[in-house]
């Protein structure tokens, strides 16, 4: 074609071309093609030039907050709660278990929770030492931080009551029915901060493999879940049932 620049290309090749590009920074075709039309060298350095500018690669502020997430953690772990401390307000705060028990396949669940977990790691790792490019809109780190952050706070809160948690699904004599602070809303609080946690992550650094450890998060939160709770019937009976009826398992008034 007369005029025509004999570096653009046309047809399938531009859309090979442009489908590469786009997967590459993790940027829409529609952008693309909206605001660069055909594909040439120039217009493959200018898209990458001002995709960076927009926003660059997720870098290591997301392993920043993940530090925070599990820094606050351990702290709240660590010095809560204290006998006596905290007022235990309510008729079944104070349901001890009379025998010890256990979770069917509580190990087998908690090696789940594992395999999400190292599904997250793996592909933060990916995204950060790989140095891609995931934009969304100009604010999503900080967005994502107020997620992590409203896990976190989350788990610290159920932290300082919850006198005995485990980390499998295991009661002891004397075990203790925690029903006050966030176990008023939620039964499980730990897990929805989990479950936060991976979501802001999914947020921060939107690839394919960090969004399918959210959803491998929420799973075995859930099925983790269904078992402790189980558990806790058996454990407390008629004090359990009482507080099921009047709370949710992760989102209050919703499920």
């Amino acid at each position: 074609m007369p005029g025509a620049s004999p570096t653009l290309r046309t047809g399938a090749s531009t859309r090979a071309h442009d489908s590469r590009l786009a997967n590459r920074h993790f940027l829409p075709l529609a952008i693309v093609h909206k605001k660069y039309g055909a594909c040439s060298p120039e217009w493959e350095r200018t898209i990458g030039a001002e995709f960076v500018r927009f926003t660059p690669s997720a870098g290591l502020g997301v392993y920043a907050a993940h530090t925070g997430f599990w820094a606050a953690f351990v702290v709240a772990r660590l010095t809560g709660p204290v006998q006596g401390r905290i007022d235990q307000r309510g008729n079944d705060a104070t349901a001890l278990a009379s025998r010890q028990d256990s979770a069917a396949h509580s190990g087998a669940l908690v090696a789940a929770h594992g395999v999400a977990f190292a599904v997250l790691y793996a592909g933060l790792g990916v995204a950060v030492f790989g140095r891609y490019s995931v934009a969304l809109f100009r604010s999503q780190p900080i967005a994502a931080l107020t997620v992590i952050g409203s896990g976190a706070a989350l788990c610290c809160w159920a932290l300082l009551y919850f006198r005995s948690w485990r980390l499998r699904a295991v009661v002891s004599v004397g075990h203790e029915l925690a029903t006050t602070g966030p176990f008023r809303l939620l039964r499980h609080p730990i897990y929805m901060g989990l479950n936060l946690l991976a979501l802001g992550s999914a947020l921060w650094v939107p690839t394919p493999m960090v969004c399918l450890s959210f959803v491998l998060m929420c799973v075995a939160g859930d099925l983790r879940a269904r078992a402790e709770e189980s558990l806790l019937l058996r454990t407390y009976g008629s004090a359990y049932e009482r507080y099921c009826a009047r709370t949710c398992r992760f989102l209050p008034r919703l499920y």
